[in-house]
């Protein structure tokens, strides 16, 4: 983040990819703790999901940067990438998780329909009730 704010050592110029991937982790583990706040707080304290919780079969644990990963789908394909294997976990009804529907929308050229518009996320995010949340973002279009 040489970018912004006042800080001596700041740079000018076009972000790094390094910097983008900061701002989008940063981004998103906020959106996590606002979403799944009791969540957090256990897996934080290294503790178990609550019986109750709607994550509860995702398996959610943490990785190294504080993101919410699934550990259920397909933790054992080895052939996979690491964020196939361990996807992060969005929350539905959510400011970030709509602004990135859209991303993958306009990526895949307005790609009609809602199972084409989930595969494209779906290869390293899980968006809680994905379906319904790219429906619901296509009725606001």
């Amino acid at each position: 983040m040489n970018n912004c704010g006042t800080q001596p050592e700041r740079s000018s110029g076009e972000l790094s990819s390094q910097e983008i991937s900061d701002a989008e982790t940063d981004i998103i583990k906020e959106a996590q703790q606002e979403a799944f706040q009791e969540e957090y707080k256990v897996l934080v304290n290294f503790k178990s999901v609550p019986q109750n919780s709607k994550l509860l079969s995702l398996n959610p644990t943490l990785d190294e940067d504080g993101l919410l990963r699934s550990d259920e789908r397909l933790c054992y394909a080895d052939y996979l990438p690491f964020d196939a294997r361990y996807p992060v976990i969005l929350p539905r009804k959510s400011g970030v998780t709509r602004l990135i529907v859209k991303s993958y929308h306009h990526r895949s050229n307005h790609a009609v329909g809602t199972n084409h518009t989930l595969s494209s996320p779906s290869a390293r995010l899980w968006i809680i009730q994905g379906r319904e949340e790219i429906r619901d973002w296509k009725r606001v279009l």
